[in-house]
């Protein structure tokens, strides 16, 4: 054990009675740590003997300064990847073994919690500083019903968390953090019309969106924190039931509607200023990227829609077509479900929204995401970091791409409504 670890050892001990249960790796320091902190050692597993060391050396533990170093590390390590994964369901298990109330005891190695930690973090909106995360001896886990809900890092002489300032919460664009009950975001010239149709939007009674809160001392934008599951698809791929429960597809769809028939009635300002501004006609403010990594989930269903910085004016068809290319998933190279499935899915998804056939959203995508490769690119050359990150990673190249395959998959997408054009296609896509 390092100092660290012994002082926190020491810290738990008093506690110690607490334990419903002691498991530990099989190897003698685990069970050395185990009997200095509880007296005891209930059983070992060999789960919590593994590590994480053929795919990340002591070098690359040192140098992770930051929840999204672990992040970006793991992100790109299949190997560390699945042996997270592989952990927490280790660690589920265990707490799915106990009585409400009750706690267990488990002793793995450092590099064990470090990257399992991460990836509870990333979804619960949390941090495990302070850094380097290497010297990480200790996490609290709360579970309700098998499933983690809450992270604590343990201090070295205490059984308290570590409390961090501001959280990291990711995204490309937005530097976005969680402070306290709140999300500070980048603000940018469109600040102030998104502002206002969030004030909009609370007062019509739509509450699947953040509450708008101001500006901060640093000139960020403010909003409401809102707990709940978040799935950005990265490091971690999607689970399987976001494409497969067919719930979760209607209810995107659902809510999407929602959202536009509540914001029939806003009238931004005639001088303001969107981050995005759909060619042809105009029939609303856009959502534009409504989307499952821009969603809270409560079990399989998205309740919350995030990320309104791209908002803007544009047609119902325009975000109805945006929308469906990710919860579908519409793009060409996706593999979560085959050719015949997007083809049922869209129409599912177009069905529950009403008023938008399959047809109009196929019309529209493609220029759709030409538009969007070109403002990525433009964004980019103007110094944007959010859209350089995607320039980099050849996004509007692919997204033209892709463009080109979905016309030729068109007939196919459409399914037995093959050959039909809609029309409600909006003739400025074609």
């Amino acid at each position: 054990m390092s100092a660290p670890g012994i002082a926190a050892a020491r810290g738990l001990r008093r506690t110690a009675g607490e334990f419903a249960l002691v498991i530990s790796s099989p190897r003698e320091r685990a069970r050395e740590t185990a009997i200095e902190i509880a007296g005891q050692v209930d059983e070992t597993s060999e789960f919590l003997a593994g590590s994480p060391d053929k795919a990340l050396t002591q070098q690359q533990y040192d140098t992770m300064r930051s929840l999204q170093d672990v992040l970006e590390l793991i992100g790109g390590n299949e190997h560390a990847l699945r042996f997270a994964q592989q952990q927490l369901a280790t660690w589920e298990s265990i707490a799915r073994r106990l009585r409400d109330g009750t706690n267990a005891l488990v002793v793995t190695h450092g590099g064990n919690i470090v990257v399992p930690a991460a990836l509870i973090a990333r979804r619960l909106g949390t941090d495990v500083a302070p850094l380097p995360l290497s010297y990480l001896e200790g996490v609290r886990v709360e579970y309700s019903q098998g499933r983690w809900c809450g992270l604590e890092r343990l201090a070295a002489n205490s059984h308290s968390a570590i409390v961090q300032t501001e959280v990291p919460l990711g995204g490309n664009f937005s530097q976005a953090v969680r402070v306290g009950d709140t999300v500070r975001r980048r603000a940018g010239p469109w600040t102030p019309a998104v502002q206002l149709l969030l004030v909009h939007l609370e007062a019509v009674g739509f509450t699947a969106a953040p509450r708008s809160l101001g500006f901060d001392e640093r000139g960020r934008a403010v909003l409401a924190y809102l707990p709940g599951d978040i799935h950005g698809g990265w490091p971690e791929p999607m689970p399987a039931w976001m494409f497969e429960d067919i719930t979760t597809l209607k209810r995107a769809a659902e809510l999407l509607r929602r959202y536009h028939d509540a914001v029939l009635t806003f009238r931004p300002p005639p001088d303001a200023t969107w981050h995005q501004v759909a060619p042809g006609r105009h029939e609303l403010i856009c959502h534009n990227d409504w989307s499952p990594y821009n969603a809270i989930f409560r079990e399989h269903e998205p309740t919350v829609m995030l990320d309104w910085d791209h908002t803007g004016p544009g047609s119902r068809v325009w975000d109805v077509a945006s929308s469906a290319y990710t919860w579908v998933p519409l793009s060409p190279k996706s593999r979560e479900v085959s050719l015949e499935q997007k083809a049922q899915r869209l129409a599912v998804f177009c069905d529950t929204y009403g008023d938008v056939q399959p047809g109009a959203v196929l019309d529209v995508l493609p220029g759709q995401l030409r538009f969007i490769a070109h403002l990525v690119r433009s964004e980019a050359d103007g110094g944007d970091p959010g859209a350089q990150k995607l320039a980099g990673w050849n996004v509007p190249a692919r997204l033209h791409e892709e463009a080109d395959l979905l016309v030729r998959q068109r007939s196919d997408l459409m399914g037995d409504r093959r050959g039909a054009r809609d029309e409600q296609s909006d003739p400025a896509m074609g």
